[in-house]
């Protein structure tokens, strides 16, 4: 769990020195894996998932712009999608998904 919190802290300090401003929310999803079953449980079939030390932080704020700034701690750049027109960004293949 520390090992999570460290890593919660590092998003938090990157996006302050990014935006320069703390994030109003930050939120962690740990990754997962399904030991058996797949695409089933939606259709009430079974499944056995189970977390793994993997996760997706993402720390944000509330913009007056209608425009998505992100940036990756693991690729080390940024992207801006304006919401009006939302396409893929070339240069920053990790924003697009």
């Amino acid at each position: 769990m520390q090992e999570a919190l460290n890593r919660i802290d590092a998003v938090r300090a990157k996006y302050k020195e990014v935006y320069g401003k703390a994030p109003d929310v930050v939120v962690r999803a740990p990754g997962r894996v399904n030991l058996i079953g797949e695409h089933t449980d939606y259709n009430d079939g079974f499944v056995l998932p189970i977390a793994i030390d993997r996760d997706v932080i993402i720390a944000a704020s509330k913009e007056d712009e209608a425009v998505l700034k992100m940036h990756s701690l693991n690729f080390e750049s940024s992207s801006i999608c304006p919401l009006a027109k939302i396409e893929k960004d070339p240069a920053n293949p990790w924003s697009n998904y």
